[in-house]
């Protein structure tokens, strides 16, 4: 017993003072990360919202892009809310380019543009469906929740002028 008190010397560990100031500081370091990490979720989920219409805008206007191409005219071409149509069947190729409604995990979901400005002859509104997966669009958009690029409520729909 006498070696250990020799080995150890005098050190008897930490004081109460000690203890109790780490403890403060650790209860102040978890009240400022708590909030912030709690709203990390809900901007995932806009996020991942604000993708999804992304590539749902490229679709429509790739396949907008796609009869064009085959000769259509602009003045021709309407958007039945399922597929590219030439007025008149002056599609060269007969094609009727229809935009992808699958997108990553989303449902896309297209309509004639009701949403637009006035005086745009092509207009699509473009919006994500929210029956069907991933399942937390059902309850989308997070309570309070703002949109960190527009400070607005996010939503799912965008309407996109083409022409």
């Amino acid at each position: 017993m006498k070696n250990m008190k020799r080995i150890l010397g005098s050190e008897g560990g930490f004081t109460l003072i000690e203890m109790i100031a780490v403890i403060v500081i650790i209860g102040i370091l978890a009240a400022v990360a708590i909030p912030k990490y709690m709203n990390a979720q809900d901007q995932a989920k806009i996020s991942a919202v604000d993708g999804a219409l992304g590539a749902v805008t490229a679709n429509i206007t790739s396949t907008y892009a796609q009869i064009l191409t085959d000769g259509c005219s602009p003045k021709d071409v309407t958007f039945n809310g399922v597929s590219w149509v030439c007025k008149g069947g002056n599609d060269p190729l007969g094609n009727k380019p229809t935009p992808a409604t699958s997108v990553g995990d989303f449902t896309a979901k297209y309509a004639t543009g009701v949403d637009c400005a006035a005086g745009t002859n092509t207009c699509i509104d473009v919006s994500i469906d929210t029956t069907k997966p991933p399942t937390w669009l059902s309850t989308y958009p997070p309570t309070g929740s703002t949109d960190p690029l527009t400070g607005k409520l996010p939503t799912i729909k965008k309407a996109v002028a083409l022409y």
